[in-house]
Order: structure tokens, then C-alpha cells, then sequence
């Protein structure tokens, strides 16, 4: 008969010890209605030492001589604080481009950001979120430039620059 580990074993094999020895029971075997162990009894949680575990895991290989195992390295430079508001303004900037505040924010601050971190030396992170950061905010300036002309036009066509 072959092992499966989908069916529990309803006899130990050849080789396990007795069941009345080790007090593990078979599932089919009347113990008290409804399957529940005897008043007083317990069932082990794990079948006797006869019988092969349901799955077998092997060790994790060694690692080579003079690498760490993963995890471990150097801690990750600090972000910079000014990159990251670049970025926020420069996000927010573009559904807010009218306002010409916000957008001209994010420029400054990608900008300051982005020397702080070259001057840094790889100390701090964030050169890309700076450069974001520039780039919305400058696409916002653009977009609020369009927008205002846009608005003057409209205003010089509907009858002599007032806007009513």
C-alpha cells in the first residue's frame, strides 16, 4: 500500500507503534458521538511518530563565503524633505495651474531640493522626486500662461476686456 497524504491512515503500518501506546486514534474509530474524544481524554495533536509528515520542506541552501545572507547592507539615505514637497506641489499644481502660487512653489523647491542633494554627496535621496517636482511645476506654469491668455482673448472677443 502507498503513502498518501491526502488519506489518513486507518491501520499503523509494519513499523509504528501501537495506538493505544502513543493514545492517537484513528478518525474511524468509535469514540463518543459526534466524532469528539472521550470525556477526560484527549487526542494528540500530531499522528504518531510511525507515520511521515504531510510535507517536507528542504533547508534553505548556504550562502557563499563572504556575502551576507539578504536583509542585510548599508541603511538607505534619508529623503530628502524639500524633494518630496517639490513633487506634492508640482502634483498639485496642475488641476490648480490658475493660481500661479503652487506651481512656482514646486519649481523653487525642486530647485533648492535638487542642489541639496548633489552638495550632499549620497547622503540624501530624492533627486528624481525634485526633478518631478520641476517639471509638473513647470508644465502647471505653462498650462496657467495658456489659461490667462486664453481668458484675455475671450474677454477682448465678448466686447472690450471687461470680464462681466
Amino acid at each position: 500500500m502507498s503513502w498518501n497524504p491526502m488519506q489518513r491512515p486507518t491501520q499503523p503500518s509494519p513499523g509504528a507503534p501501537s495506538t493505544a501506546a502513543s493514545g492517537w486514534r484513528s478518525p474511524d474509530a468509535p469514540s463518543s458521538p459526534a466524532g469528539w474524544p472521550p470525556p477526560g481524554g484527549s487526542v494528540p495533536a500530531y499522528p504518531p511518530a510511525g507515520y511521515p509528515p504531510a510535507y517536507l520542506y528542504p533547508a534553505p541552501p548556504p550562502y557563499p563565503y563572504g556575502y551576507p545572507p539578504p536583509g542585510y547592507g548599508a541603511p538607505a539615505a534619508p529623503t530628502n524633505g524639500l524633494a518630496i514637497a517639490s513633487l506634492v506641489l508640482g502634483i498639485l499644481g496642475i488641476p490648480t495651474f490658475s493660481f500661479f502660487v503652487v506651481p512656482i512653489l514646486a519649481l523653487i523647491l525642486g530647485a533648492v531640493s535638487n542642489a541639496q542633494i548633489r552638495r550632499a554627496g549620497g547622503r540624501q535621496s530624492g533627486r528624481g522626486m525634485a526633478i518631478a517636482g520641476m517639471i509638473l511645476g513647470g508644465v502647471a506654469v505653462l498650462f496657467a500662461i495658456g489659461f490667462w491668455i486664453l481668458i484675455a482673448g475671450l474677454a477682448q472677443r465678448n466686447g472690450g476686456g471687461t470680464l462681466t
